[in-house]
């Protein structure tokens, strides 16, 4: 037996000492299970069902206080916290190189930390800022938007009908002669191949649109030409200046490959032409060659 019995002991003053032997231990695990039953209940703005508010080990305790280097002797809940953070994660900063220097303040482990309250208020510049969630009155500058819904279906935009007839939309341009959409313009609606310069004449007078296929070509040579040092170099790769077309040529056949399933990264198997390869797709294949 793990527990020796005097004889004058009786039954019934074994049983109570044993009762009070676990007494500490049924007190802890009330408190741990009231502890998770309480994280349950505390929510963000934002966060997933059933997300839990993260705790620290059971066995964790702050280091002591480097008095030292001039961090505050005061207890934890005197620090400014103003997103009653954990201790755990609310931790001092020290100035120096690993941290070796003079208290410097309290930060996450992300390196945030609070932005100082005065008359109340913890403002930078023209903005306020609330660690405890923002209680402010929305403006009526974003109507039926709320702090937890900042997109309803009220806000949803629609197209521009005006702008769409301006840049050529048209019946006889939505569709192909054989009845199919017309992928060509809707796609130079939204990342034109051509380059949008409102400085010049061009065919639609304060054309929205943003300039797409002619700035990546631009990057794209730039970058052969200064940071790879291939283009004009005279050595090294051969690299041929690229153009919108082939810019074109390229996103279109990502687009198909998505279309066929996505390749996921053996985007070279839609040139094979081995019997048996289901993913040769020959749209691709002769649009470009694969090298």
């Amino acid at each position: 037996m793990e527990r020796g019995v005097d004889v004058g002991d009786s039954w019934a003053d074994c049983i109570a000492s044993h009762q009070d032997e676990l007494e500490p231990e049924r007190e802890t695990k009330r408190l741990i299970r009231d502890l998770n039953e309480a994280r349950l209940l505390v929510t963000i703005p934002g966060a997933p069902n059933g997300w839990v508010l993260p705790c620290h080990p059971e066995d964790w305790k702050p280091n002591p206080k480097k008095l030292n280097k001039n961090e505050p002797d005061v207890p934890f809940d005197a620090i400014d916290n103003p997103g009653s953070w954990s201790e755990c994660v609310f931790r001092p900063k020290f100035a120096g190189k690993g941290g070796h220097g003079n208290y410097v303040c309290h930060q996450l482990p992300t390196g945030a930390t609070p932005v100082p309250e005065t008359n109340g208020r913890r403002k930078v510049g023209d903005f306020d800022f609330f660690h405890t969630g923002w209680q402010k009155e929305v403006p009526n500058l974003r109507s039926g938007a709320t702090r937890d819904n900042m997109w309803p279906n009220c806000r949803k935009g629609s197209l521009d009908g005006n702008v769409l007839g301006k840049l050529g939309m048209e019946p006889e341009r939505m569709v192909e002669p054989d009845g199919q959409p017309d992928s060509l313009f809707f796609f130079q609606l939204i990342l034109p191949m051509h380059n949008v310069d409102n400085a010049k004449v061009l065919a639609v007078a304060a054309d929205p649109r943003k300039t797409f296929c002619s700035n990546v070509v631009r990057w794209t040579n730039v970058h052969a030409c200064e940071a790879l040092g291939i283009l004009g170099g005279g050595y090294g790769h051969e690299f041929k200046a690229t153009t919108p077309m082939e810019c074109l040529q390229w996103d279109g056949s990502v687009v198909m490959d998505g279309m066929l399933g996505g390749s996921k990264g053996a985007f070279l198997r839609c040139f094979d032409t081995r019997k048996g390869n289901c993913m040769f797709s020959r749209e691709i294949a002769s649009t470009f060659t694969k090298t």
